[in-house]
């Protein structure tokens, strides 16, 4: 952020969330402010959440797909999308860490991202995905638990720039749990695919709701 007594940015905290003022008088816009005040970034949102859910963002195999593809994008830090808008070929982009300058001035490190989650499918839904060896569709919630949480693995074995977890866990959001035995059930579940995946245990946090 340069130095003290001409920053190119002001960083203000409130509820857990950031403002940062941005300043730059070279800028178009910064050159007609007083201050050199060019834009005001705000933070939206602590988490996001991408969802793996049925009729929502995928309803077949070719969806699914898609959605691992995008976790894996996300996890690894490369996801980016390049379109036309209007006459101008635009990409968007996963926004890198931001570093700043304490008052004390100490080295502040700010995630560009929120912490994302992924949203598994419930229990009992199916995917043609995968078969099973009589031609059957397997549970999409297991499909969901193997292909996210081993897709998480490039984050967490990852520091620095993208890395999405603060604390070395995978953020699992496991929806239409009906009492301790599907409860019990999805732990059971997480717990297989970390020792499959040689993971550490407890790696995989969860949140429910009916």
């Amino acid at each position: 952020m340069q130095e003290n007594n001409n920053p190119s940015g002001i960083l203000l905290k409130n509820n857990n969330l950031h403002l940062e003022i941005q300043i730059d008088k070279d800028h178009n816009i910064g050159m007609d402010d007083l201050a050199g005040i060019k834009d005001v970034l705000v933070e939206s949102a602590i988490t996001t959440i991408q969802d793996c859910e049925d009729s929502v963002a995928a309803v077949d195999a070719a969806d699914k797909v898609i959605v691992y593809r995008n976790w894996l994008g996300l996890m690894k830090g490369d996801l980016k999308e390049t379109f036309m808008k209007g006459d101008s070929e635009m990409t968007r982009s996963l926004n890198p860490d931001r570093t700043f300058t304490s008052k004390d001035n100490k080295k502040l490190n700010l995630p560009g991202r929120s912490l994302m989650l992924v949203r598994n499918v419930g229990h009992l839904m199916t995917n043609p995905a995968v078969l099973d060896k009589d031609g059957n569709e397997i549970p999409e919630g297991i499909l969901d638990a193997m292909f996210t949480i081993c897709i998480s693995k490039h984050d967490l074995e990852r520091t620095g720039n993208y890395s999405n977890s603060r604390k070395g866990s995978i953020y699992i959001v496991k929806p239409k749990m009906h009492g301790p035995k599907e409860v019990k059930f999805t732990c059971d579940l997480f717990a297989a695919v970390e020792k499959e995946l040689s993971i550490k245990p407890l790696s995989c946090q969860s949140w429910n709701y009916g």
